[in-house]
């Protein structure tokens, strides 16, 4: 008996131990192309030709903006560039949607983060680890958003937290 107890407690050993894995592999998680709803922040169509009062002198001089901004409009966007050691882009899109694009196209970010800033929700997405830059697609209404693209010479993980902190007070200056 002591023999045949020995020879089962093997057995359950060595099939323990074996190199077949009889698991089932872990199930495939699909991340949503989806983006979340847009509550209205306020129509970006009106800053079309204004895109750079989204960002008032005196607080881009806060956020370390230097010099004159440069606007421009092509088409159905309008655009805002400050340049300087931080330059910062902004595009300003009334059509096409431009955070459901950002979902959609997800899988080609190496970095794509959902996050809300001022409660509209947005993603932070860029083609390498953060560091000397960010870009960030806000949802300000169905249909409508912003790009922000700030990128510097200098290294520092924390471009995005300040990409986002620019963001903050660009909604909240659309939302007056």
């Amino acid at each position: 008996m002591t023999a045949r107890l020995a020879a089962c407690a093997l057995a359950l050993f060595i099939a323990g131990c074996t190199t077949s894995d009889t698991t089932a592999p872990p199930p495939t998680i699909t991340e949503s192309t989806t983006p979340p709803s847009i509550p209205i922040a306020g129509d970006v169509a009106q800053f079309l030709d204004r895109a750079c009062e989204l960002l008032p002198a005196e607080q881009a001089t806060e956020f370390g903006l230097s010099g004159a901004p440069v606007q421009t409009r092509s088409g159905d966007r309008g655009l805002c560039i400050w340049e300087g050691d931080i330059r910062l882009g902004v595009q300003v899109r009334p059509t096409g949607d431009p955070l459901a694009d950002a979902y959609r196209r997800r899988n080609t970010w190496q970095v794509f983060t959902p996050t809300a800033i001022v409660g509209q929700p947005a993603a932070i997405i860029t083609t390498s680890e953060p560091g000397t830059g960010c870009v960030i697609v806000v949802g300000t209404a169905p249909g409508q958003g912003l790009d922000l693209d700030l990128s510097t010479t200098r290294i520092d993980a924390g471009w995005c937290l300040h990409l986002e902190r620019i963001a903050e007070a660009m909604i909240k200056q659309l939302r007056r």
